[in-house]
């Protein structure tokens, strides 16, 4: 299957640096994994250390990058997708020492409500205090919709103070298309 994959994703690759229209390749697309680097609109954060620990370095594939929050819980990351999507699976790198210990995952559940959006929790996971990439399984989502925004929150934190330290966000699934 693997084989099949890498075929479509590169097909798709040829479509995107053709002169091709955007909706043309994001119909093909609508079939295969996503990778949320390149389907992600937004990122949001509760709190940022500094300038050099920005929400910016969570998605930039970069190793020795990484977003730091203030002290204080809980903290949270808010991921606005392009397209509607169904997440399959989370992974998330931590620095050991500030893990986000108990992470409640929230979805969208309506429209904005006088400026807010409104939340509803869907799962939850509990990272280990570790530097390694950690994987967790996201159950079923119900909704053949998919979703736009999906927010981390981290309840609970290793460090005594509050803070979260994440080198590395990925989120997999599935593109529902618009």
């Amino acid at each position: 299957m693997a084989p099949i994959l890498e075929k479509l994703t590169n097909y798709v690759t040829g479509l995107r640096q053709s002169n091709l229209s955007k909706s043309a390749v994001s119909v093909f697309r609508t079939h295969l994994p996503f990778d949320d680097v390149d389907e992600l609109n937004d990122v949001g954060v509760s709190s940022t250390l500094d300038k050099s620990v920005g929400k910016k370095y969570l998605v930039d594939d970069n190793p020795e990058t990484c977003w730091t929050s203030q002290q204080g819980l809980p903290q949270h990351i808010q991921l606005t997708f392009a397209e509607r999507v169904i997440p399959k699976r989370i992974l998330l790198t931590f620095q050991g020492g500030f893990v986000g210990t108990h992470c409640a995952l929230h979805v969208e559940s309506g429209p904005e409500s006088e400026g807010k959006k409104i939340w509803q929790i869907w799962t939850s996971i509990y990272p280990e205090d570790v530097n390694r990439r950690q994987s967790f399984d996201l159950p079923s989502y119900d909704h053949d919709s998919g979703i736009r925004s999906l927010k981390l929150v981290f309840e609970q934190s290793s460090d005594f103070f509050g803070r979260i330290t994440v080198y590395d966000l990925k989120i997999e699934g599935t593109v529902v298309g618009s």
